[in-house]
């Protein structure tokens, strides 16, 4: 393991703990270990502030404070609520800032050279997690300031643990909390279908408003908003698959979930084939075969889970305040993602239908579906390289940090010119196997957007890397700002000024003048290095040597 890089941590107390708060959030990205995490921050912590002589984490545990991961001399193993600043902090859910613990009433002398202390509950709503307890050797050590920024570490102690509720399941698991672990799932699951419910009334009465909004004329009306209905009335489907394949990558099962998203995706190629042209269906076809292809996902699910080696399971659920909030907060952007999807899908396969008809949107079907296993790939490359990422940013290691982004950048690079060279070959075999009654129409209208919906995948692989870049490196905003551009608002507006203008060209163009536009834009600005401010000395070494 590659030694801790030490570094100057700026001697304005604001300014050190909005530092230490980016690289802690960028050491735990990625990683659910509970007690990987907090041996993280406790070294990062002792390593960061000066005059300390402990740092570390008690966890709460059958009705005691027992000790985790820390920093500094052996401590107490186990501290009972009545006693201590730490029980105190424990006891109270209140922050305890000590200039001198031989003054506090009930103090444990766990090491006889601390002169002040500073503890802050981890709290999940109301629930004890445990504290953050720090020591100094100096009286008077911590002031409102230490309380403040120390309040905001153990926020994101426990907040960036993971996102939403399959990574709180996590978190859980891995601190023996098996059945909070599982009443984590059974909440996000009622809540889930909760979202779903509200989804299938919109559908059933707001269809026909939501296509006039989305501009369809009277010509369109009736078929954009059956398209419509029939999409939200699965939205409970599309939920329920969601959330299954993020459970199960937090249960260590990360091939059963991408076999479900795979045994999905080409389910919905062949669908929308079958439904389109043999059962002459149209729109409504297209509708139905992307509803279907959740279901036939959960079915491959439910093999796995009638093994019952998996750690979630249904019960009871029960609820607290603030529980829906923290559960589902922190996964706010993956629903959101997962909603504008939805969206996109709608509205491109409208564009198409005006202008190439039924058989136009058969073709999409194919290329798009088709392309879905494509990012896939750039996804699991992305996220497979976002915890080294965001290990080397949190340890100091920028330099390291920028040149794992560009060996990132350099393999979805060539995984999508490879992509692109095989798709624009083999075309037409791709499509033959997905057109069983030979229609020539469709043949050369899938084949035509392949080879030009697939250019994109030049552009693709960076973007989703310069995405998992910024989330490594606390530009978890800025990734969520690429993100949206790139998948529902900027493709949205190309698609439909493309269609007005080129026409079916101009749609298939869509796609790849969209990546293209994000990765020059991100490029031209230097985006990946300059939006947080804490890389920028690390980062300039690298771009500049």
């Amino acid at each position: 393991m590659a030694a801790w890089q030490r570094m100057e941590y700026p001697r304005d107390k604001g300014a050190c703990y909005r530092l230490l708060g980016g690289q802690l959030s960028a050491l735990m990205e990625g990683e659910r270990d509970a007690l990987a995490n907090l041996a993280n921050a406790s070294a990062l912590i002792y390593q960061a502030l000066p005059d300390l002589n402990w740092a570390g984490f008690y966890l709460y545990k059958q009705g005691m404070l027992v000790l985790g991961p820390f920093q500094g001399m052996p401590a107490c193993v186990r501290i009972p609520l009545a006693r201590g600043v730490c029980g105190a902090a424990a006891r109270e859910r209140r922050t305890q800032v000590v200039p001198d613990v031989h003054a506090f009433p009930g103090h444990i002398a766990c090491d006889a050279a601390s002169r002040s202390e500073i503890v802050v509950p981890l709290l999940d709503g109301d629930r004890l997690l445990g504290v953050l307890d720090v020591d100094s050797p100096l009286p008077g050590r911590f002031d409102e300031s230490d309380r403040e920024g120390l309040e905001a570490l153990a926020r994101r102690s426990v907040l960036l643990f993971g996102v939403g509720g399959a990574t709180r399941y996590a978190v859980l698991k891995a601190q023996g909390q098996e059945e909070h672990a599982h009443q984590t799932f059974m909440q996000a699951l009622w809540a889930e279908l909760a979202f779903g419910i509200v989804f299938v009334l919109t559908g059933l009465w707001g269809a026909t408003y939501l296509a006039q909004a989305l501009g369809a004329g009277p010509e369109l009306l009736g078929q954009c908003a059956v398209y419509l209905k029939t999409i939200l009335c699965f939205a409970p489907f599309f939920l329920l698959n969601h959330l299954l394949m993020a459970f199960l990558r937090n249960d260590g099962k990360p091939k059963q979930s991408m076999l479900m998203m795979l045994c999905g995706s080409a389910a919905n190629v062949v669908l929308d084939y079958l439904l389109i042209f043999p059962w002459n269906m149209g729109l409504f076809g297209a509708a139905l075969a992307t509803g279907l292809s959740p279901v036939i996902s959960l079915c491959v699910a439910a093999v796995f889970l009638r093994r019952g080696k998996q750690g979630f399971h249904l019960a009871r659920p029960t609820w607290a305040p603030g529980k829906l909030r923290l559960l589902m907060g922190p996964g706010l952007s993956a629903f959101i993602n997962e909603l504008s999807s939805g969206l996109v899908l709608a509205v491109l396969n409208w564009l198409m239908l005006k202008v190439a008809g039924n058989t136009g949107v058969a073709a999409y079907g194919i290329v798009a579906n088709l392309a879905l296993m494509v990012l896939a790939v750039f996804s699991g490359i992305s996220l497979g390289i976002q915890p080294l990422i965001s290990r080397a940013y949190g340890s100091g290691r920028h330099g390291e940090a920028a040149r794992l982004y560009q060996m990132g950048q350099g393999l979805v690079l060539l995984t999508g010119a490879g992509v692109w060279i095989a798709a624009c070959a083999a075309a037409p075999t791709l499509v033959s196997w997905f057109n069983g009654t030979k229609d020539a129409l469709l043949q050369t209208l899938a084949e035509e957007g392949m080879r030009i919906y697939f250019t994109g995948f030049l552009f693709a692989g960076c973007n989703y890397m310069t995405a998992a870049f910024l989330s490594a490196t606390e530009g978890v905003r800025s990734a969520l700002h690429l993100s949206v551009f790139r998948g529902c608002v900027g493709i949205i507006a190309t698609a439909t000024a493309f269609t007005i203008c080129f026409g079916r060209v101009g749609l298939w163009a869509a796609f790849p003048a969209v990546e293209l536009a994000a990765l020059l834009f991100w490029t031209a600005h230097r985006r990946p290095w300059r939006v947080q401010g804490t890389l920028r000395a690390g980062m300039t070494m690298v771009t500049e040597g």
